[in-house]
């Protein structure tokens, strides 16, 4: 929904741009004698003028509304994954050391770590820049073990490995952690211990724990109104001196129209077995077994629950990983 108003906003933008300045070069191009207007090479000139003016359009358009070439989602993962440059004379110690690693992911032991960062120091020997080698060895390691989403034991295994030994911190990657929750619950068919920090505004059931939670979460649901169509006041029809006939007045056929509106923005909280909402008006509880559909989109969520209810909409929050969640949780017995 929202990447449709976006879609039409620019659209709008865009054609009343173009329509400005268009008019501005009618108005210069008008304004010159007909000499050089019914000269063939100056209609050429103009047409290339509008076909610039097309581009200056959607350029202007498109940051007016978008803000960059970057979708949200390349922003994110790029704030996530910085890009790491090392100093060209260490890109054949940067290679070293990948493979290395590459090879000892295939069965990291802790019989065998030591062995594992002998040859890495190995690889980094006489680097230039030997920090900024092997932290773009591991930032570029995990971006290749989340392609799947998942962290398996043996990725997790090499990626701790890597960051103790080389003292690198790993707490602004939140996909580690994402990505080893899901490959528990998928592969491993258990819930694991998460630790959540802040305080969680809901009451927990008896092994319950909670997976994922996201502050300024908008809540969005169904609105349906009744209206009229085709209603009249009534009017009055002079049949003689003093005689009026009047027209009762009716309302018309009732329509139902249905629309989606945000109605409050709080905490959304997904826990091993509910899904919570703690807005500023309402407070929602959900049971993950009565979740029935669950249809996730670019920074959303639409869910339906078993019943009558009507769906709702979820919208500021990691929908990829919120909908991985809720579809295999249901899953566990």
């Amino acid at each position: 929904m929202e990447a449709l108003k976006k879609l039409l906003s620019f659209i709008v933008y865009f054609i009343i741009l173009f329509l400005i300045m268009t008019f501005l070069l009618m108005l210069a191009y008008s304004s010159l004698s007909e000499k050089f207007t019914n000269n063939g090479f100056m209609q050429f000139v103009f047409f290339g003028i509008e076909l610039i003016l097309v581009y200056v359009s959607y350029k202007l358009a498109y940051l007016r509304i978008y803000g960059s070439k970057q979708s949200y989602e390349s922003k994110k993962t790029a704030k996530k994954h910085k890009a790491i440059k090392i100093d060209e004379g260490d890109i054949e110690k940067y290679q070293c050391a990948k493979d290395v690693v590459s090879q000892f992911s295939k069965e990291c032991k802790e019989d065998n770590e030591n062995e594992f960062i002998a040859k890495i120091d190995k690889c980094l020997d006489g680097a230039k820049q030997p920090d900024g080698v092997i932290e773009k060895v591991l930032n570029d390691y995990i971006q290749e073990a989340l392609n799947d989403g998942l962290l398996d034991e043996k990725e997790e295994c090499t990626i701790m490995t890597l960051s103790q030994n080389y003292n690198i911190d790993l707490e602004n990657i939140e996909d580690l952690q994402k990505a080893k929750i899901l490959y528990s619950i998928i592969v491993k068919n258990e819930i694991p211990d998460v630790e959540v920090r802040g305080n969680i505004p809901v009451l927990l059931e008896n092994n319950e724990t909670i997976l994922y939670a996201e502050n300024g979460v908008a809540l969005i649901k169904e609105v349906t109104k009744t209206k009229y169509v085709g209603g009249s006041d009534g009017f009055s029809i002079r049949i003689a001196k003093g005689l009026y006939y009047r027209k009762s007045a009716f309302k018309g056929e009732r329509v139902k129209v249905s629309s989606q509106e945000v109605v409050d923005a709080g905490t959304l909280i997904i826990s091993s077995k509910n899904i919570f909402f703690v807005g500023e008006n309402q407070k929602i509880k959900i049971p993950i077994k009565r979740i029935i559909t669950s249809e996730p989109f670019e920074n959303g969520l639409t869910i339906q629950k078993s019943g009558r209810a009507k769906p709702l909409t979820f919208y500021g929050l990691d929908s990829w990983f919120a909908h991985n969640l809720i579809i295999n949780l249901a899953k566990i017995e």
